[in-house]
């Protein structure tokens, strides 16, 4: 689910009433690089892809495919880059 600024920090506020604390009682990891998850307390934890890269890749295959007149039928996987924040709980082995 993508969700706006908005629709976070109005999240963020529900659990508080609820008294549910981050990463204590819940941990948060977001798909979205938005720099304000900076600026929440705690600062969210993120996935971020490069949108860079993305539209570099879609450019490359859509001028294959005005090129070269064929179907793509293609498969590509790009390494998310891992932004760690304070919104987390480090889980430990208990054995």
């Amino acid at each position: 689910m993508r969700s706006s600024a908005a629709s976070d920090v109005y999240k963020r506020q529900a659990l508080n009433e609820h008294k549910v604390r981050i990463p204590q009682d819940m941990s948060i990891i977001s798909f979205d690089d938005n720099l304000y998850l900076d600026y929440l307390n705690p600062p969210i934890t993120r996935i971020a892809q490069s949108l860079e890269n993305i539209g570099i890749i879609a450019v490359k295959m859509l001028m294959q495919k005005i090129l070269e007149e064929t179907e793509l039928h293609s498969e590509i996987l790009l390494k998310p880059n891992i932004i760690n924040r304070d919104s987390i709980k480090v889980l430990t082995d208990r054995k």
